[in-house]
């Protein structure tokens, strides 16, 4: 079968993206036949933002993929949008949803109550995730901001269709194999009485979450708070969720390395072309085939 669909807006295939033109995979396939939906977070509203979610959508399709976009400092003006805190139609289909969903950190802070900040929490994923939970009313989905695909994404992430964890991040270490990470204390409630030796890092530029997962953390809000990538994998552990990590078969380079010039990431993703595996950061897409 060849996956090719046309969307406004979407070039045509050319010879970098050969990729999602090539007939999918048994997994690839698997995939797109499942319930899975979506999500990319923003919070810039950039050419390259778009080119994300036109790529995305193309791939997936068109109404099981959503940005939720953080609309603090900047406006979204490519494409119509919804609130994730608006009353919605709770017998309306996701079909009929805006794929531009917003938020903004006083909405994000609101649903984190109490906790809000606290805990060394870093970005505002986590309450985001809880909004579009709610609004959702409980779908598994993947999550990821900094990554990029290059190729097909039901191909990028068809090595995880054999997974039925809970909870899939990029890298996830215990305290004992990662001693020298200065964030295992980053948190603040009810999961902050976890013992350390207990707590879990998950490493998270993509992540999937299963419905049980998205509620745990929906459940959590006001109650825990702290540093994301800590917060996901101690909540696994002490909620029996099943965690693991995506097959590295998947991943081309997927690093920490935020002090590299964002010219050299922009280079390492433009060759060679179209893999099929994941990528991140990628800091500036704008001229690429993103």
């Amino acid at each position: 079968m060849v996956l090719c669909p046309r969307l406004a807006g979407v070039a045509p295939c050319t010879a970098h993206s050969m990729a999602s033109c090539a007939p999918l995979s048994a997994a690839a396939q698997q995939l797109l036949n499942g319930s899975t939906l979506f999500t990319l977070l923003a919070s810039t509203s950039t050419p390259g933002t778009l080119a994300q979610l036109r790529h995305m959508q193309r791939d997936l399709g068109p109404h099981r993929v959503f940005l939720t976009f953080d609309d603090t400092n900047e406006r979204w003006t490519h494409t119509p949008a919804q609130r994730l805190t608006a009353r919605r139609n709770s017998n309306a289909p996701h079909e009929a949803l805006p794929p531009v969903l917003l938020f903004n950190r006083s909405e994000a802070d609101a649903v984190a109550g109490r906790l809000a900040g606290k805990g060394g929490q870093n970005y505002y994923e986590v309450p985001a995730i809880a909004l579009l939970y709610r609004y959702l009313e409980g779908r598994a989905t993947f999550d990821h901001g900094d990554v990029r695909c290059k190729g097909h994404f039901a191909e990028c992430l068809a090595s995880t269709v054999a997974q039925p964890q809970d909870v899939l991040c990029t890298w996830s270490w215990s305290q004992q194999q990662q001693p020298e990470w200065d964030k295992w204390d980053r948190l603040a409630g009810t999961l902050n009485k976890v013992p350390a030796a207990q707590r879990r890092s998950c490493f998270a530029p993509l992540l999937r979450l299963s419905r049980r997962a998205m509620r745990q953390i929906s459940q959590q809000m006001g109650r825990s708070a702290g540093y994301m990538e800590l917060l996901y994998g101690t909540l696994a552990v002490a909620r029996n969720l099943s965690i693991d990590v995506i097959p590295e078969s998947a991943i081309a380079y997927m690093t920490t390395g935020y002090h590299l010039p964002d010219a050299e990431l922009d280079m390492r993703f433009a060759a060679p072309c179209a893999d099929n595996r994941i990528y991140h950061p990628i800091k500036d897409c704008g001229s690429l085939h993103c």
